[in-house]
């Protein structure tokens, strides 16, 4: 497999959704490769459980964040934008799926995944999109 801490070193990720599925396998790829990461997921304990199972846990830290709780995204990011030289890469990996027959399907389950699956893709931009281009690389 490629190194990619050979190809690209000292670069540093933010994913969400890292808990587990996809958010989990890139994690593990760029920590293997020595990417600093930032990794937020819904549930804390899990995520923990995760970082810990991590080839170089030491490089990992963690946010529990509801990626639809612009706030919460807010505050993530400030805090962050003060504990990094630069953000190099933002994988917007949380969202959720679910799905019935139209005319069964509730309302507030419909939102859910637009805030989720949509706005959560929105906040990260917003709010993770100024570190990266903070470091004009």
């Amino acid at each position: 497999m490629l190194s990619l801490n050979h190809k690209y070193p000292n670069k540093t990720a933010f994913i969400t959704g890292a808990a587990s599925g996809l958010g989990a396998a890139f994690s593990s790829i760029l920590n293997k490769n020595g990417w600093k990461l930032h990794l937020s997921d819904v549930n804390l304990d899990i995520l923990g459980n995760f970082r810990d199972t991590l080839e170089n846990p030491e490089q990992t830290h963690i946010y529990q964040l509801d990626v639809s709780d612009k706030l919460s995204y807010e505050t993530i990011s400030d805090k962050i934008g003060k504990n990094i030289q630069q953000l190099d890469l933002l994988i917007n990996n949380a969202g959720v799926g679910d799905g019935e027959l139209f005319q069964e399907y509730k309302m507030d389950h419909w939102e859910r995944m637009i805030r989720i699956n949509l706005l959560g893709t929105y906040y990260g931009c917003h709010y993770m999109l100024p570190l990266i281009e903070k470091q004009k690389g």
